[in-house]
């Protein structure tokens, strides 16, 4: 069924938006948003930070001044 949370078709295209500054630091503003509760946060991934290469893996490559749509985590 669409409706269950691990459904890939419930799932929405896009949960935010992701911008690399120009020291590379990547920027994920992200919107969550369920029948009971809504929810915006805010990320910052530096270069040097663990989870860095993860989440440029996830977005795909992005350069500086670049902006793209954030695809959900499955």
């Amino acid at each position: 069924m669409a409706d269950q949370p691990n459904d890939p078709a419930a799932l929405p295209e896009s949960i935010g938006e992701a911008y690399m500054e120009d020291d590379g630091t990547l920027v994920l503003r992200l919107r969550a948003e369920a029948p009971t509760a809504i929810g915006d946060a805010v990320f910052q991934f530096p270069p040097d930070h663990p989870r860095y290469a993860s989440m440029i893996a996830h977005v795909g490559e992005m350069s500086p001044g670049d902006s793209k749509p954030v695809p959900p985590w499955k």
